[in-house]
């Protein structure tokens, strides 16, 4: 070793030399890290631009797929965005027509940020599963803000595989908005194409078809309602078939005329009623049953004869004599004479058997039997009684028709 050599400085720099090479290799290290991860980056890079232009070709296929089936110039079509807002369409739906409209295509969206490298495809009616299949329903197609029925669309027209949808829509003589949400309101890329097409004049939609088996159902009600009601009349038509007939409501017009003549309000208000409140009973029952009809309004057409009979001039009737009118009377009181004894003989003969009866029960003494059945003359006042009740209704000349 050199005498000039200091020693201190050799060990300064050996120390120099230890705690500066992790230094260097931690350097070392880092470069060859950030080296690693550009190169990842670049990789990543190119990998996104990879799927991007997949995406691209996708959508680009998806959209001239759909344009290939429903642009035309010459029918009602349009271009749908995935951003809610409302397509009107150009012209309004004639009232009355059924209008086919079909819907295809698929447009991406973002499930989770725009940052994502994830875009999901999703059609006008269905999102993927776990596994990519479009089978998951959701309400992203509104029509006039309100979501499309699923039943509504798949019945006429459903191919997934295509995306391709048709339904049937009732003209309202009105504009038709259209509108596609994107699922949870995420960022979306492309959209759907849509056509509506007029249907013959004689095609229904199942709106239409529900409407018209409803109508029908509740006409067959009605009808079996009305027929329930004509055979509750035809029924009672059958007991009051002597209404029915000229001669005897004649006979009862020229009979009753008085009688008639009193029920007027009640005749015309029966008759009011039947044809007010079942006033369609009354028309069927006119036109296809006209004898019951009749038998039925026959109280009506006899009391327009007794009006008619009442107006009419009658021959004077003649004044009975004064020995006449004694005569009447004489008969009157040996006819009323009569029948009290014929009453007082009657009373006494049952009054007879119930004492009969009673001793044969074992009751002799008549003390009891008078206390069960009264006296002799108890019995006596009572026909008497009833014979007076007798006569203040057997001189009734007329019994109300009903």
């Amino acid at each position: 070793m050199r005498d000039d050599v200091n020693p201190i400085a050799v060990l300064f720099g050996i120390l120099l030399c230890i705690l500066l090479l992790p230094i260097a290799l931690v350097m070392g290290a880092g470069v060859l890290i950030y080296k690693y991860w550009e190169k990842c980056e670049k990789e990543a890079a190119k990998r996104r631009a990879e799927e991007e232009k997949q995406e691209r070709i996708e959508f680009a296929a998806a959209v001239a797929e759909a344009t290939s089936q429903v642009c035309n110039p010459k029918d009602h079509s349009f271009y749908l965005a995935a951003d809610a807002r409302e397509m009107f369409t150009t012209q309004e739906l004639l009232a009355g027509r059924v209008y086919a409209v079909t819907i295809v295509g698929k447009y991406f969206y973002n499930p989770a940020n725009s940052h994502s490298e994830t875009w999901v495809p999703v059609d006008s009616f269905h999102c993927v599963d776990r596994f990519g299949n479009f089978t998951e329903p959701y309400d992203g197609m509104r029509i006039d803000g309100k979501p499309v029925p699923k039943d509504q669309y798949h019945q006429y027209r459903e191919d997934r595989a295509a995306h391709h949808y048709q339904l049937h829509l009732d003209g309202t003589g009105a504009k038709v908005s259209f509108a596609l949400r994107c699922p949870n309101a995420r960022p979306f890329r492309g959209g759907v194409f849509v056509k509506l097409e007029a249907l013959p004049e004689k095609a229904r939609s199942p709106a239409a078809e529900e409407r018209e088996t409803t109508r029908r159902a509740a006409n067959e009600a009605h009808q079996g309602e009305l027929q329930r009601k004509v055979a509750s009349w035809l029924l009672l038509a059958k007991t009051l078939s002597n209404w029915g007939d000229d001669e005897f409501r004649v006979a009862a017009a020229k009979r009753y005329t008085d009688a008639f003549l009193d029920e007027r309000g009640q005749i015309a208000s029966g008759y009011i009623a039947f044809h007010s409140k079942d006033a369609e009973v009354a028309r069927f029952l006119r036109e296809n049953h006209p004898k019951e009809y009749a038998a039925l309004t026959g109280r009506l057409a006899t009391y327009l004869i007794a009006e008619r009979e009442d107006v009419t001039p009658r021959p004077r009737r003649r004044r009975p004599t004064t020995a006449e009118v004694q005569g009447r009377i004489g008969r009157r009181e040996a006819t009323a004479a009569q029948d009290e004894l014929v009453a007082m003989d009657a009373a006494m003969t049952g009054y007879n058997k119930k004492v009969a009866s009673l001793r044969a029960k074992g009751i002799a003494d008549q003390d009891d039997i008078e206390n069960l059945i009264g006296t002799p003359a108890d019995a006596v006042s009572a026909a008497r009684l009833r014979l007076e009740a007798g006569k203040g209704g057997s001189n009734v000349a007329l019994t109300k028709l009903g």
